[in-house]
């Protein structure tokens, strides 16, 4: 990876965003912002340049809150980890409804993807695992010094950035459960 090639352009200033987390719905253009420690949602229209105000998540009167990752699958769901509740859920951006709710054994900060097989997978900051809620699966790095974030290629590999300041690729069809 080599970022010298990168050009940053700051086209919008947004303010009081609580610093959300973000995940993208490619198929209307929407940005969905969740505020992590509150678990609030709203739609940013890149578009318009419009934001929604932000929703509560909450899921039968309960507010779902610590809210530390989002993705938007190919579906056009979106589903949002909740680190206090251990939960995936999938939200209406729109009204904050959570549904559909997924135990994880830890949703501590980390990241949601979707593989290019359509497989869910959690990212565990606290305990260095990824886990794959499509299959039941996890998997143990502990090798890795906390596990912040992580992001799909191209060619299906997983991207994974650790605590130390490194980026580990790994190949999902070649983990083995509970080994490094």
């Amino acid at each position: 990876f080599d970022g010298a090639d990168a050009n940053l352009e700051l086209v919008n200033t947004l303010q009081n965003l609580g610093r959300p987390h973000l995940a993208y719905n490619e198929a209307t253009g929407e940005l969905y912002l969740v505020k992590g420690p509150t678990g609030e949602v709203a739609i940013y229209n890149l578009g318009s340049d419009m934001l929604t105000a932000f929703q509560p998540i909450e899921m039968d009167g309960e507010d779902i809150t610590e809210t530390y990752s989002a993705v938007v699958t190919d579906d056009g769901r979106l589903l949002v980890g909740s680190n206090n509740q251990d939960k995936l859920y999938e939200v209406d951006p729109t009204t904050g409804t959570a549904s559909m709710p997924v135990d994880v054994p830890s949703v501590d900060g980390g990241d949601i993807i979707q593989t290019n097989d359509g497989d869910i997978w959690v990212v565990s900051r606290s305990n260095n695992r990824l886990y794959n809620i499509t299959d039941d699966v996890d998997y143990q790095f502990s090798s890795l010094n906390q596990m912040y974030g992580a992001a799909v290629l191209d060619n299906g590999f997983i991207v994974i950035a650790d605590g130390g300041d490194l980026l580990h690729e790994v190949d999902p069809n070649l983990l083995d459960a509970n080994v490094d």
